[in-house]
């Protein structure tokens, strides 16, 4: 397992009244040792879930109501090159 699989970002937006006013960024830097002639193919995955609701305060059960998912997935497919 890659030390960048199950990476979470998780936040509220309290005070927002639509999700758009939501977001995250996170720096990332890709680094590869391929030495020359021995340079690979490297296939880079991202997968983004979003869960949004409404939180309630309250002593029982779960906290959200409402829950929907959005789901998103990027293949960045990186393949050496040249004469």
């Amino acid at each position: 397992m890659n030390e960048m699989d199950n990476f979470r970002i998780i936040g509220e937006n309290k005070n927002g009244e639509d999700i758009k006013e939501t977001g995250f960024s996170f720096p990332m830097s890709l680094l590869f040792f391929d030495t020359y002639p021995h340079w690979y193919n490297h296939t880079i995955k991202f997968t983004v879930i979003l869960e949004y609701g409404k939180y309630v305060h309250g002593w029982f059960g779960n906290p959200w109501e409402d829950v929907h998912e959005l789901r998103a997935s990027v293949v960045i497919y990186i393949v050496p090159g040249g004469d």
